[in-house]
């Protein structure tokens, strides 16, 4: 991750420096790390504005993101550079090369895992809600050195993800009902015995894991909405059906 993130970003400071230009840093809601994001939901002021808390030295996703981040915010606190930053979770959409085609290929195994209720909202946003917030983010004098978050277009959870989904690809996925909670403790414990045995990654394996499936969507795009006047247009299950029907057979 170092040499697209880290690297990558120092380039893009000096550019936007030496011509003068704005610039607009897309991070990522991975700056709070794995156990930080779900200490936001109970936040009183907004999410952007909460202290980050430590990473794992395992994260290195996050690290990579939160530390091109801060190179950012210190250059424009600096002078270099006039700078803001966008927060997006899990990006979906057209043409999407990472998320959308791996579920598209679990969607049609001979049986596909089904954890937990589905009950759950999940944590993803739009590509256009994503492009929608950077336009508003990097054009408005109120967003200079500050970062919001991008995520909620109206929630579907996992259920409503996966039947938007089949959609799209003309499939109807057989199911394996999996119980949510006590494949988190057997996650957690391997995890702890992992750890114990000082495995290269294990401080990533825990009892939280699986919370992309298995926890509500714990971001808020509050901050964009008061001060940049964005509401998503996003409709979610026509969206989703939208970005998986590029993959069907």
């Amino acid at each position: 991750f170092r040499a697209p993130d880290i690297d990558g970003t120092h380039c893009a400071i000096d550019a936007a420096s030496r011509a003068g230009a704005r610039l607009l840093h897309l991070s990522s809601v991975a700056v709070y790390g794995p156990e930080g994001r779900f200490a936001l939901a109970g936040a009183s002021d907004l999410q952007e504005l909460q202290p980050l808390r430590p990473l794992p030295e395992a994260a290195w996703y996050a690290r990579s993101k939160r530390e091109s981040e801060q190179m950012v915010m210190e250059a424009h606190r600096a002078g270099r550079v006039w700078a803001t930053a966008v927060r997006p979770c899990v990006i979906y959409g057209p043409r999407d090369r990472q998320f959308v085609p791996r579920m598209a290929a679990a969607l049609r195994l001979p049986f596909v895992p089904r954890i937990g209720s589905g009950r759950t909202v999940l944590s993803i946003v739009h590509a256009r809600s994503v492009a929608e917030v950077a336009v508003r983010a990097v054009t408005s004098e109120i967003a200079a050195g500050r970062a919001y978050n991008v995520t909620n277009d109206p929630p579907i959870t996992v259920n409503g993800f996966y039947e938007a989904a089949q959609r799209g690809l003309g499939v109807r996925a057989r199911w394996l009902p999996i119980p949510g909670a006590p494949l988190q403790a057997a996650m957690g414990a391997l995890g702890t015995a992992l750890r114990a045995l000082r495995v290269p990654g294990s401080s990533l394996l825990n009892a939280r894991s699986l919370d992309f499936l298995l926890a509500d969507n714990p971001f808020s795009s509050e901050r964009a909405r008061i001060e940049l006047g964005w509401t998503s247009q996003v409709d979610p299950r026509a969206a989703v059906a939208e970005a998986f029907s590029g993959y069907a057979s």
